[in-house]
């Protein structure tokens, strides 16, 4: 995301656009897309390109023309053969674009990603289904994310308050690219969160009634596929970007969560989290000894 804070044409197309991405270089796997409203030009959009973002992305149906701004951007993204990564339809009531998202983007080879997308959970089925239809036909990959709209969403009804997320259930029965992911966590936008995979993955089995394993498919293998990313697997030929938790199976994983961990980045440890737990109340005291 190009912050507000900074001029995009400070940076050379050479220079590296975040000391961050350095540093985290060898740990994690750092794509930059920008967020742009309607009123940032698109040559400070081209700017951020030049500076090395990896593509671009808006919330068109924000817009007052949402159409008109979401032809700008993939239109962009067209030119410079780049990603697009779009917030797409995040609201209950309002436009629905990802119909059109869909038709000026079937045909690419590139990227294209629709995050949010909770306008596509309160249409009549017919209309999602054909809605899901033109997605999958473009390869578009649909982001839920649970913990931003189910606190975002809804709160202008007081009673029967809908929730606030893309129809996984739907989306997953469809076979569509589907993933999902945080986007907000412990800022304006939203008070909670802890950026972990499983919390999103518990919030995909009670907000949008996935199976745990459908769930962590979201988070896991879901997420890599709809981020462009080769697949991450323990057989032999796939990515080892790997993370083994503590727990007897999945279902104890996505529930408790637990922090002891042990995260892999092709092939080699990166990070390592263990947690200990006493009960000092079950514990035998010592024998005193007494002195004679």
């Amino acid at each position: 995301m190009w912050t507000s804070c900074e001029d995009p044409t400070r940076y050379s197309a050479s220079a590296p656009l975040s000391p961050c991405a350095t540093s985290l270089s060898d740990i994690v796997d750092i794509e930059i897309i920008t967020l742009s409203p309607d009123d940032i030009p698109t040559d400070i959009i081209e700017a951020a390109l030049d500076a090395g973002a990896d593509g671009v992305g808006a919330a068109a149906h924000l817009a007052p023309e949402p159409l008109a701004e979401l032809e700008r951007i993939v239109g962009i993204a067209e030119r410079r053969g780049c990603a697009l990564d779009m917030h797409t339809d995040e609201s209950l009531h309002e436009v629905v674009t990802l119909d059109a998202l869909a038709g000026l983007t079937r045909g690419w080879t590139t990227n294209v990603s629709a995050g949010h997308c909770v306008r596509l959970g309160t249409v009549p089925a017919p209309q999602r289904d054909a809605l899901i239809a033109a997605a999958k036909e473009s390869r578009i990959g649909i982001i839920a994310n649970p913990i931003t709209n189910l606190y975002l969403q809804g709160w202008g009804d007081d009673v029967s308050t809908p929730r606030g997320i893309a129809p996984a259930r739907a989306l997953v029965n469809a076979g569509a690219r589907f993933a999902a992911g945080a986007d907000n966590v412990r800022d304006p936008f939203n008070p909670l969160g802890r950026s972990d995979a499983l919390e999103t993955a518990m919030l995909l089995v009670v907000g949008a009634h996935l199976t745990a394993h459908e769930a962590y498919a979201a988070v896991s293998s879901g997420a890599r596929d709809v981020m462009g990313l080769p697949a991450a697997d323990v057989t032999p030929g796939a990515h080892a970007d790997l993370v083994a938790i503590r727990a007897d199976h999945l279902t104890q994983a996505v529930a408790e969560a637990p922090a002891d961990r042990i995260v892999l980045r092709r092939g080699r440890v990166v990070a390592r989290t263990s947690s200990t737990t006493d009960f000092p109340s079950l514990t035998a005291p010592a024998p005193l000894e007494v002195a004679r």
